[in-house]
């Protein structure tokens, strides 16, 4: 529970209000990534013109990563959301109550850190990036930083005072987050990167139309730097240190997965938008009131269709092969498994409102014999898999009866009962 703190109250309280299944938990993530994109579309629009708040939202709604993972019930919507907050609440508003916007926004990326510590990587080069970019700023920007440091640091050290009296609480957390490596050499560090590179789980291939845009949006920015106003350049200082040290880190860890990639979309989108607000101001000064008028829209659209071509095309080609079959598996497996004995196997997924605990057991985790300790009796499992602990209760194993099979694209989910 404490390991992903807001994550696992937002999705109980989820729960609780529209009941347990793979729906209503995939619909926060829907509502995260929807509210990402259209804060940011806003807050872009302030700074860089509204054509430049639409394609910056377009381009984050549409990119292929975040249209695949915003759908699903994973982690890296809801810290892109808690990320997208914070940036905006930072960056905005004037010298009067920048303390409180300040201790806001320091909220809403200590949210995101506890969601996914990774994050804090991220944080801290939004902030790193957004205060060196923004330093000519008015004073109240300086305060909405350091209010957002105090309260990212009183999150942090409140949670260690929750967490460590608890004995074992934090060995249990560690062993959930992944186990990451880092290379302890340069050399091993430069391979990594090279790694990369080359393979990047499709990491890079799924955000190469914003990866694109980011670049045309940094050169545009540097090249007009000099009468760009304070708080545009904080906006592109912060989105610069956002995607610069949380990527940094990415390239050099053992265990980078393409959805780890979702957090650091936003700036690339911010990025995006900001070069198109600069080329659409270029535009501006130079062509006629008419012409103007006609170019920007039709500018606008196309980027867009640019940006989003790809991620659409994405979500096509996957609704043709979906099955939607699982709101009917959960229902169903709610009827079949009455008693309160344990799930071992697919049941997080499939048995998820079967209101009973259910337990992933593989050979280098929950090992053990869960026949015995933890009352396990059901599992979902491929009819040709074995538990490890079926040697220790050879006649229950015998005795085991086969209740029905789920087609499934990772492989034959079947529901047995052991007596």
């Amino acid at each position: 529970f404490w390991a992903q703190l807001p994550f696992n109250v937002v999705i109980a309280a989820a729960f609780e209000a529209f009941g347990v299944g793979i729906i209503q938990a995939r619909a926060v993530s829907v509502a995260c990534t929807v509210v990402a994109a259209a804060v940011l579309a806003a807050f872009v629009g302030r700074r860089m013109g509204a054509a430049a708040g639409i394609v910056a939202g377009v381009g984050l709604a549409t990119s292929t990563v975040v249209l695949y993972y915003g759908r699903l019930a994973l982690l890296e919507p809801m810290v892109m959301l808690f990320l997208v907050l914070g940036a905006v609440t930072l960056l905005s508003g004037g010298a009067e109550g920048s303390w409180r916007r300040g201790a806001i926004a320091g909220a809403a990326l200590a949210l995101a850190i506890g969601t996914k510590p990774s994050a804090s990587v991220a944080v801290a080069g939004m902030l790193l990036g957004g205060a060196l970019a923004g330093r000519t700023a008015p004073p109240g920007m300086g305060r909405r930083f350091m209010a957002a440091l105090v309260v990212i640091g009183l999150s942090g050290a409140a949670w260690l005072v929750v967490v460590l009296p608890q004995p074992g609480l934090l060995d249990v957390i560690l062993r959930i987050w992944p186990q990451q490596s880092l290379p302890v050499s340069p050399g091993e560090a430069w391979d990594r990167v090279i790694g990369y590179l080359r393979d990047s789980d499709r990491a890079i291939p799924m955000t190469a139309p914003l990866l694109g845009g980011a670049v045309v949006g940094v050169v545009l920015a540097s090249w007009r730097w000099a009468r760009l106003d304070p708080r545009q350049r904080a906006l592109v200082g912060a989105a610069a240190g956002w995607f610069v040290l949380g990527m940094a880190i990415l390239l050099v860890v053992s265990y980078r997965p393409n959805r780890y990639v979702v957090p650091l979309v936003p700036p690339l989108a911010i990025l995006t938008g900001v070069g198109f607000g600069l080329a659409m101001a270029e535009v501006r000064a130079r062509m006629p009131r008419l012409s103007r008028r006609e170019m920007v829209p039709v500018a606008t659209l196309l980027v867009c269709t640019a940006l989003g071509v790809r991620g659409i095309g994405a979500v096509v080609d996957w609704t043709r092969t979906a099955t939607y079959r699982l709101p009917q598996i959960q229902a169903e497996l709610l009827t079949l498994v009455t008693d309160e004995h344990a799930i071992q196997g697919a049941g997080p997924t499939l048995a998820m409102r079967v209101p009973v605990p259910t337990i992933v057991g593989r050979s280098w985790v929950n090992a053990s014999d869960l026949y015995a300790t933890h009352d396990v009796r059901w599992l979902l499992f491929n009819r040709q898999m074995t538990p490890t602990w079926a040697s220790l209760h050879p006649d229950a194993w015998a005795a085991r009866e086969l209740i029905v099979c789920y087609p499934w694209p990772s492989g034959e989910a079947c529901l047995i009962r052991l007596p």
